[in-house]
C-alpha cells in the first residue's frame, strides 16, 4: 500500500521487511510482487508503480464499479500514533487526493521522508480492508478513531470507507483498552 523509496537493501525498506517475513515463506511466484524500483525520484517511482498496476489485465485485477479504481481483495493496514496509513499523515494533501492511484510522498512527516503510496480511493475500492493495530501504545490513537470524530484529513484512518466491501479491525487487549463498546 505504501513504501519507502530507498534500496530494497536498506533496513527501512517494506519490501525488505515484507520479503523477508512473508515471500520469503510463502509461494508466491516472483512476477506477482511488485516492489517499487529502486534508484527513481519519488515522482518517477510512484508514476512507475502505478503504470505497471495498470498494465495488470482487468480480469486479474478489476476495477470498481465507477471503472477507475483497482478493486484488490485485501488491503491490510497499520496505523500510526497520529491516526495515519499507508503514508496518508494527518492534514496532507495526499490525503484529499480523489484522482490517481499512487501518489509520491516528498516530506514525510515520519522518516524517511520519500514515499509513494496507494490513494484513499484505491484503499476505500478494496473487497477488505484490514486495520492492525497491537500493543499498549496504539490504545489512545485507537480510541480517538473509532469514537472521536474529528475534522476530515485529522485522523486518516477514520477515512477509510470501503464503497463496496467491508472494513476490519484487528485489535489485541492492549490497543482495545480504551474503548467503550458498551456505548457503541
Amino acid at each position: 500500500v505504501d513504501e519507502r523509496n530507498v534500496p530494497h537493501a536498506s533496513e527501512d525498506s517494506t519490501f525488505r521487511a515484507v520479503k523477508a517475513s512473508l515471500f520469503s515463506k510463502v509461494p508466491i511466484p516472483a512476477s506477482n510482487i511488485f516492489a517499487i524500483l529502486e534508484d527513481l525520484t519519488t515522482k518517477e517511482a510512484a508514476i512507475n508503480y502505478e503504470g505497471r498496476l495498470l498494465q495488470i489485465s482487468k480480469s486479474i485485477l478489476p476495477r470498481g464499479a465507477d471503472g477507475v479504481f483497482p478493486v484488490f481483495d485485501l488491503v491490510l493496514l497499520g496505523i500510526g500514533p497520529d491516526g495515519h496509513i499507508a503514508s496518508l499523515f494527518p492534514n496532507r494533501p495526499e490525503v484529499s487526493a480523489v484522482s490517481g492511484w499512487v501518489l509520491p510522498v516528498e516530506a514525510s512527516p515520519k522518516p524517511p521522508s520519500a514515499r509513494i503510496t496507494m490513494t484513499l480511493p484505491v484503499i476505500n475500492a478494496a473487497k477488505d480492508v484490514v486495520i492492525v493495530a497491537l500493543g499498549k501504545s496504539k490504545a489512545e490513537i485507537v480510541e480517538r478513531v473509532l469514537e472521536i470524530q474529528s475534522l476530515p484529513g485529522a485522523l486518516p484512518a477514520q477515512l477509510v470507507r470501503p464503497s463496496a466491501g467491508k472494513l476490519q479491525w484487528l485489535l489485541d487487549t492492549e490497543a482495545a483498552k480504551n474503548l467503550h463498546i458498551k456505548d457503541w
